[in-house]
């Protein structure tokens, strides 16, 4: 079920930032009455306006939440780095993101994503807002548990951060952070995607 308007080619707030606000708050029924669907995912670097980190944000939002992931880019001609965000943005396990902060008006916006193999869990920091911000917050608001190792991820790349009773957010404008979160030292496996699939 499409939620929210289209996601054009630059960054506005009746394209991208409906899209954010729309899936935040339809959430509640994804993957209960149906999959909600954000609107295709922008990849391309030709006929855009959008900056790498903007795509890799909204591409890493769709991603988490577990619903519908889609592109009309046409794959074969996508640079390395953007297929490998679009493999990365893979779904596998069935179920989604939770939002922890859901009723809270934050400058982040952040969704969270339990695995299913070992206590382990994604959680995604976006930045709405064109300026930098940074944020703290504390890892058991995120998972439940006090500490857990963390490292910051995405495609083709996991950098440890220790164990952590808190992470520091920051971000520039229109950004996101994400990270793996785990009760064991062990890193992200290789080649789990964003949406829990072994590839």
């Amino acid at each position: 079920m499409r939620v929210s308007n289209d996601a054009g080619p630059s960054w506005s707030e009746g394209s991208q930032g409906n899209m954010l606000q729309e899936t935040i708050a339809s959430h509640y029924f994804n993957n209960v009455f149906w999959q909600n669907d954000p609107d295709c995912v922008v990849l391309r670097d030709e006929r855009t306006h959008l900056l790498a980190h903007e795509v890799e944000a909204l591409g890493l939002w769709s991603g988490i939440l577990g619903g519908t992931v889609t592109t009309s880019d046409v794959l074969h001609r996508l640079p390395p780095g953007r297929l490998a965000l679009w493999r990365f943005l893979e779904p596998g396990e069935k179920g989604g993101a939770t939002l922890p902060f859901w009723e809270e008006e934050r400058r982040l916006k952040v969704a969270v994503r339990r695995y299913a193999e070992g206590e382990a869990w994604a959680a995604l920091f976006l930045n709405p807002a064109a300026g930098a911000v940074t944020d703290r917050v504390d890892v058991a608001s995120l998972v439940g548990q006090r500490e857990a190792f963390a490292w910051e991820w995405g495609p083709e790349r996991a950098q440890p951060l220790g164990k952590r009773s808190d992470l520091v957010v920051e971000t520039v404008g229109h950004a996101s952070r994400l990270y793996y979160l785990s009760l064991s030292d062990a890193p992200p496996p290789a080649g789990l995607t964003l949406g829990g699939k072994r590839t």
